[in-house]
């Protein structure tokens, strides 16, 4: 039997001295997603909030940030060996001093 994939996409941003900053992990290409895989037994929320978190550090606000669902899509596997996959899109903003 052939599983399905879940992937979280995350877009970070973060609000700071009243400019906005798109964020992702400096070993994603500019132009790929960030992607994350879900993990059984972890609200999808918590798992973004857990990679903004590590990928902000210390400027990661907790009372402040807003972790939003905004969407998903399905894709089709371009090959046999892979499995298709439902992407989960998640939205951070981070409102910090």
């Amino acid at each position: 039997m052939e599983t399905t994939t879940i992937l979280i996409e995350i877009f970070a941003f973060l609000l700071h001295e009243q400019r906005l900053h798109i964020l992702q992990p400096s070993e994603i290409a500019r132009d790929h997603s960030w992607l994350v895989e879900h993990q059984v037994g972890i609200c999808p929320g918590e798992t973004t909030r857990h990679h903004a978190a590590a990928l902000l550090g210390s400027l990661w606000c907790s009372d402040t940030a807003i972790v939003h669902s905004t969407s998903w899509r399905y894709e089709l596997s371009d090959t046999a060996s892979i499995t298709d996959h439902i992407i989960l899109t998640y939205h951070n903003r981070a409102a910090c001093g």
